[in-house]
């Protein structure tokens, strides 16, 4: 009778002995789940001031050349054929994509 109670205690304690082990790595993979869930939070977040701030830059540089081609017609005689437009706007845009974390282009 004292050797099964042995055993059977033997038995509880591997198996408490199992679960605490099992707590333990349950714990650690729900700790890496909310750490992977807050960096993929803290990339979505960033996309879109990032979108936000290149979507108007964008347009500013797509509409230099027009505006250079206009320049252009309207003042033919002109030594300057407009480059500033290009210049300024990848002027501005550098140091606000530098403060945004952006890499300069």
């Amino acid at each position: 009778m004292v050797l099964v109670q042995g055993l059977m205690r033997a038995v509880l304690l591997r198996e408490r002995r199992l679960l605490f082990v099992d707590e333990v790595e349950a714990r650690q993979r729900m700790s890496e789940l909310a750490h992977m869930n807050r960096r993929a939070t803290a990339g979505e977040r960033s996309v879109s001031p990032a979108h936000e701030l290149n979507q108007p830059l964008a347009d500013i540089l797509i509409n230099t050349e027009p505006a250079q081609q206009i320049y252009r017609i309207w003042h033919p005689t002109s030594a300057r054929s407009g480059a500033p437009l290009t210049t300024s706007a990848v002027t501005v845009s550098e140091p606000l994509k530098s403060s945004a974390g952006c890499e300069p282009s």
